[in-house]
């Protein structure tokens, strides 16, 4: 019997295949099948993004991956272990002998490089002058590290996904292993070869087990199966290498049994795969946890929770992926955060993986803050992040800008409670929004002026009993949903 290859999982391959051959199967031809967990119970308190550009192709634009013989790579995700940094790649096209390009499996670079600004300088890991694989690869058709774990002896724990192909255009994860690096080295040992398969209890196959996180003596994994469900598993650390050792969340507790396993959030059914894993990682600014996924392999959207189980939130939108690669399905994938490179709690840097360019695009992101509506007495408003003074009353959050000037913001004016993008005499730069409407890398609302009597209010939401006046400026979109702007 012919196994049909997971979506996302074909389209890592068929991603590789392009360099090599066409690929016949369209990953956008899969539809997505709905979830049935419980619909998220809290309010997002996600950071914002208000801004976003690219900085640069860790491949195509790093000039150790040219003489690494390093044509394309996706995956990404690193972590800091002994004052350097690992980076994980997947499925790495480089130059072979006579003009021939082959794909290697897992590869690796190491950096002390910390600053996102400028990208990140990566070291990879080379034998006779050309990248090689982190782990050897066996009877699989490739491999390579899902999920990355620094572990308490300075070594690094790593979840190993196997693919197999069962014709040329037909692949299907067949296992789930675990691997190991030794402190200070490149080199990965495959430890077990299978923790999870088709098998394993799910329904549906496991295609990932992403962004291992530490919660005491514990590790807690997030698996994904196709089409587009995210679950959480549970294990001791000691024990991680062991199918017997996780339990599963159920929505409520954690059962031994990976049947019971709820999926973490729902998505709505569409054309497209929901994501193909999420990045879940601690947010100290918010206090919670964030999963971050490539929602549709086209945008990137997050959701907090206060548990790394859960409840999540619904989405929030943070980018398009689409304005920053060629028109080449799936526009993005595996979305990875990257806290050694930002030292600026405004500014964080992301990664995802696309097929034209087959790269990893890293991308810096303004943080937003939201602002408030503040009302006097007399109902005068004020708008600001934080309270004007003692005889104004919070209103809410009415809209999300920057409180300093990023990528294509401009400086919106305060003189005597009205707000402009003019530079008047006496007027201060109130916070930073957009001047135009914009629906590329990151998508505006419109702000309109409001009237009612003698009042005045900014506001992108209709206030009934006002007259909508013009618009003042515009400010970024939350909506995760393709409509909600």
């Amino acid at each position: 019997m012919t196994r049909h290859p997971a979506p996302w999982t074909a389209f890592a391959l068929c991603v590789v295949a392009t360099w090599l051959a066409a690929c016949s199967n369209s990953p956008g031809g899969h539809a997505a099948s709905p979830t049935t967990s419980p619909e998220a119970r809290t309010a997002s308190v996600a950071p914002v993004v208000v801004a976003a550009r690219t900085v640069c192709r860790l491949i195509a634009d790093n000039p150790d991956a040219a003489v690494a013989q390093l044509r394309g790579a996706d995956g990404a995700p690193s972590i800091a272990v002994g004052g350097r940094a690992y980076w994980f790649f997947g499925d790495a096209v480089r130059n072979g002998p006579g003009g021939r390009q082959d794909v290697i499996p897992a590869a690796i670079a190491t950096s002390a490089d910390v600053d996102g600004r400028d990208c990140v300088r990566l070291a990879f890991k080379t034998a006779n002058g050309a990248a090689e694989p982190m782990f050897p690869r066996l009877e699989e058709t490739t491999a390579w590290p899902d999920g990355v774990l620094p572990l308490d002896d300075g070594s690094i724990a790593f979840y190993m996904v196997k693919v197999t192909r069962t014709s040329p255009f037909a692949w299907y994860v067949s296992g789930i292993g675990l691997g190991r690096m030794a402190a200070g080295t490149t080199d990965g040992t495959r430890e077990v070869e299978t923790i999870w398969d088709e098998r394993s209890g799910f329904g549906a196959r496991v295609s990932g087990a992403r962004s291992p996180v530490r919660v005491g003596d514990d590790v807690i994994v997030f698996l994904h199966t196709d089409p587009g469900a995210n679950y959480a598993a549970r294990a001791p650390i000691a024990r991680m290498g062991e199918a017997a050792a996780y339990t599963y969340w159920t929505g409520t507790a954690w059962s031994p049994r990976a049947q019971d396993a709820q999926p973490l959030w729902t998505a709505p059914a569409t054309g497209f795969p929901a994501d193909n894993g999420a990045q879940v990682s601690f947010d100290p600014a918010s206090g919670q946890w964030m999963a971050v996924v490539a929602a549709s392999m086209a945008r990137v959207e997050v959701r907090t929770a206060p548990q790394p189980w859960g409840p999540w939130s619904a989405p929030t939108a943070w980018f398009d992926c689409r304005p920053l690669v060629e028109d080449v399905y799936p526009y993005c994938y595996s979305g990875e955060l990257h806290p050694e490179l930002s030292h600026d709690p405004a500014t964080a840097y992301l990664t995802f993986s696309s097929q034209k360019p087959y790269d990893v695009t890293l991308v810096e992101l303004h943080l937003g803050v939201a602002i408030r509506e503040w009302l006097r007495e007399d109902g005068a408003a004020r708008y600001a992040a934080a309270s004007p003074g003692d005889r104004y009353s919070d209103r809410g959050v009415a809209f999300y800008a920057s409180a300093a000037p990023a990528p294509g913001l401009a400086a919106v004016y305060e003189r005597d409670g009205a707000y402009t993008l003019a530079a008047a005499g006496g007027a201060t730069a109130a916070f930073y929004a957009y001047a135009a409407a914009t629906d590329g890398v990151v998508r505006t609302v419109p702000v309109y002026r409001w009237q009612k009597g003698s009042a005045e209010a900014l506001d992108t939401r209709t206030r009934d009993g006002w007259q909508r006046g013009e618009i003042a400026f515009y400010a970024v979109c939350q909506a995760a949903e393709e409509r909600g702007c």
